[in-house]
């Protein structure tokens, strides 16, 4: 497994961030998750542990009271509300002619 864990370990960009949304009628609707140009990244070390952070990069304003244990409560709600972020282990596996990579997470900013 060493050379595809080779291949992915450092840091990688975002550069798209389509969620496919199915109605019960069978429609299917794309929705850009983080804007038209999301802000993200995703980090694999080579002890197997990942964290990755996407957000809508209009939410990167800074707060009007500083430090973000100060802000209004609708300051807070702005820049958290579109931020996806978890951290954790992954393994890679293969499948039939498949390479997967599964992860645990350890924190992730949604407690869901």
């Amino acid at each position: 497994m060493a050379p595809l864990l080779d291949t992915i370990v450092g840091t990688w960009e975002l550069l798209s961030y389509d969620m496919l949304v199915s109605s019960e009628s069978g429609e299917t609707e794309v929705r850009k998750l983080g804007g038209e140009i999301p802000l993200g990244r995703i980090l694999f070390t080579r002890d197997q542990f990942m964290s990755a952070h996407v957000t809508d990069p209009r939410a990167t304003s800074p707060t009007e009271d500083g430090a973000w244990f100060q802000a209004r409560d609708e300051e807070v709600l702005r820049a958290a509300r579109p931020h996806v972020s978890y951290c954790g282990q992954f393994r890679l596996f293969h499948e039939g002619e498949n390479d997967y990579l599964a992860t645990t997470v350890h924190v992730a900013l949604d407690p869901n």
